[in-house]
């Protein structure tokens, strides 16, 4: 018979809506201990389904995602008949403690620390809907859908951990799709289209993300967030006006307002991606010098987290006792330790996903007033190790020149599972984003607003000829599993950054053609800096496993144009 492991209940730790978590010892059947934090279902919601469910999915989740910024679940099992997650515990306090105890000490929090914890943040949420998991599969495309000061720790060693993945949307969920019977996130935070009850994005988050923004750098609630876009628009720039940036240097506050403004941005569609969010809130950390987030866990977050003492409930049936785990009973169902994406474990039915809104039309206003920032350009390189040089044509041309829309067989197939917003941004000065414009107008393509760092996807091969000059490239087979890209600029750029979710890291400066090989599929963001001046901006391309394609920039659009496949 399998040994149970034994969990002696010290103290409470935080207590919400559907559960309350421990301080708690865990010894198993050879008596190795530990500390950990175990999440216990409220007892009134054993009998809801859904909840339970949802409860099981958190752990689940929580199981795949691997970040260094998203709090790590150990296990899923059952004390006393109630759903129980066992979690790593941490040492720190959440951002709304932070803000309280700098409020009443009438001091600020370092605007340094805030665009870090926001940083962080943003890597998390990036993380949870692009990365694939460990254990392979495909992005989970989680949507947090309740981002806030309370589900955002700062340990006493300066990391941040996102929190809270309860009433977050993934791929593998299928529970959620059929019920609208509650309500998930907290009004104070949510976008205007989510108040409007429309399909949850990942813009969404960016949003609430936002909203957090505003808190650090004012220690003052939001307030109220209005869904007639009139009014909204007249608030929050009167909002962002009022917050009090002396501590920046002067040159940067427009920039800080910029960015804060496109991250609260009434139209999904003009708000960045968290990738974007992450880079742009590092570019402002690095030329902000008001105290770092390791100095700011020294002097404060290690104060109040000693200082901190939860209430405890003294008819708490679990603190001081040790309880035996259960591996089945509070469900009437045995906890299955696997769950295949996709599926229900119930029942093994698809997932039937929300369907997503189509995007309104907008004209996004282009932040004004702001410098543009010139990067030394650096030798092509990986910071995998993989090979990726520049390929000079030196060839005799072929009778055309590549164009990838004449060339393509037809339309690739539009995005699905998940969606994708995709806009173009151009990235002024410290990385704020502005929409590319496009034959007098602004380039809006419809989905439901996942941005360029979407899941992998896979295009009809478009029946091309090669690009000028390509004949002798590198179009050899890519390792298993991997695919390829050859990428070309007919106008001189200056530099051009390429990188993805899985860390890979690319400089080149825009000559000839670049060859990447053996690159993990999925999608890779470019920021391009044209020779010609202006701003620089980004775009992206997708990576299909088993195939190298070629994509030539089409600078006036800002966009990858996608040519021949082989």
């Amino acid at each position: 018979m399998e040994s149970r492991r034994r969990f002696r209940f010290l103290s409470e730790i935080a207590a919400g809506g559907f559960g309350k978590v421990y301080l708690a010892e865990m010894k198993s059947g050879d008596n190795f201990s530990s500390i950990v934090a175990v999440k216990v279902l409220h007892g009134k919601w054993v009998g809801n389904d859904e909840i339970v469910m949802r409860s099981r999915d958190e752990a689940r989740l929580l199981g795949k995602l691997r970040h260094r910024n998203i709090v790590r679940v150990e296990d899923l099992t059952a004390i006393t008949g109630q759903c129980a997650i066992v979690m790593e515990y941490l040492q720190g306090v959440d951002l709304k403690a932070i803000t309280n105890y700098l409020k009443e000490a009438g001091k600020v929090f370092p605007r340094q620390s805030a665009f870090e914890v926001i940083a962080q943040m943003a890597t998390a949420l990036d993380a949870a809907y692009n990365t694939v998991p460990l254990q392979g599969g495909t992005p989970l495309q989680v949507i947090h859908r309740d981002i806030k000061p309370s589900n955002a720790m700062v340990t006493i060693e300066g990391d941040v951990k996102v929190l809270d993945f309860g009433t977050a949307r993934a791929s593998f969920e299928e529970r959620e799709a059929k019920t609208q019977a509650l309500a998930f996130g907290s009004a104070a935070y949510m976008s205007p289209e989510r108040l409007m009850g429309e399909d949850d994005t990942t813009s969404a988050d960016i949003f609430s993300l936002g909203v957090t923004l505003y808190e650090l750098l004012t220690l003052e609630s939001f307030g109220k967030i209005q869904i007639r876009p009139e009014k909204f628009e007249a608030t929050l720039q009167e909002r962002i006006a009022g917050i009090d940036l002396s501590q920046v240097l002067p040159e940067m506050v427009d920039h800080v307002r910029e960015t804060l403004g496109l991250m609260l941005a009434y139209e999904q569609t003009q708000r960045p991606t968290a990738a974007q969010v992450n880079e742009l809130m590092e570019d402002l950390a690095e030329k902000t010098r008001d105290g770092g987030l390791k100095r700011f866990a020294r002097d404060v977050v290690k104060v109040v987290y000693e200082a901190q003492k939860p209430p405890q409930d003294p008819d708490d049936p679990l603190v001081g006792t040790t309880i035996v785990e259960e591996r089945s009973g509070f469900t009437g169902t045995e906890i299955d330790a696997t769950w295949d994406e996709g599926t229900n474990p119930n029942g093994g039915h698809p997932i039937d996903l929300p369907k997503s809104r189509p995007d309104t039309a907008f004209a996004p206003r282009v932040p004004q007033g702001l410098s543009t920032v010139n990067p030394s350009a650096t030798a092509a390189r990986n910071r995998d190790g993989t090979g990726s040089v520049p390929i000079q044509p030196t060839v005799t041309p072929s009778s055309r020149t590549f164009d990838p829309i004449e060339d393509a067989a037809e339309d690739p197939p539009a995005r699905s599972g998940g969606g994708a917003i995709k806009i173009l941004l151009g990235l002024v000065a410290l990385g704020v984003l502005a929409v590319a414009a496009m034959g007098g107008g602004y380039l809006v393509l419809r989905g439901t607003g996942a941005g360029p760092t979407d899941a992998p996807q896979t295009t009809t091969p478009p029946k091309a000829s090669l690009p000028t000059g390509s004949a002798n490239a590198d179009w050899g087979p890519n390792a298993d599993a991997t695919g390829g890209a050859l990428l070309s600029i007919p106008d001189k750029a200056v530099e051009v950054n390429i990188t993805n979710s899985t860390h890979f890291k690319n400089d080149w400066d825009g000559i000839g053609f670049l060859r990447l090989k053996d690159l993990p599929g999925g999608t890779y963001r470019t920021k391009v800096k044209m020779a010609a001046g202006g701003p620089a901006f980004l775009t992206d391309f997708s990576v299909t496993p088993g195939k190298t394609c070629a994509f030539k920039l089409d600078a006036g659009a800002q966009k990858w144009q996608q040519g021949e496949c082989r």
